[in-house]
């Protein structure tokens, strides 16, 4: 099954994914909302989704230390793939970058 490639689809599923959870996803939920497991993601799937999140409104990507802390506004989705993809752990590294749904105030 092919990922979904859609911006703003990709933003629905997440969002979905989100409600479903009631809380936070990481990129390898990311990846399953979008119908592709993370095991099988490719760089170019995480990019995708990350720049799908850096252009919406409505998402937004961060770490977890105690509480969600945004990444600053000038993160690259090329750059958060590729830190994903030199770890020896690609699967580990994709749950270290969380996404959060910025309506979501007591987050």
């Amino acid at each position: 099954m092919n990922m979904e490639t859609n911006p703003e689809k990709i933003i629905g599923n997440l969002l979905k994914d989100m409600r479903e959870v009631d809380d936070w996803i990481c990129i390898a939920d990311a990846t399953a909302a979008n119908e592709k497991d993370a095991f099988d993601a490719t760089y170019e799937d995480v990019v995708t989704i990350l720049e799908a999140v850096k252009e919406s409104p409505s998402v937004t990507i961060g770490k977890v230390a105690r509480r969600f802390i945004d990444l600053p506004d000038n993160w690259s989705p090329s750059d958060v793939a590729k830190t994903i993809f030199s770890s020896a752990d690609t699967i580990g590294a994709m749950m270290d970058f969380w996404l959060r749904s910025t309506e979501d105030v007591g987050s």
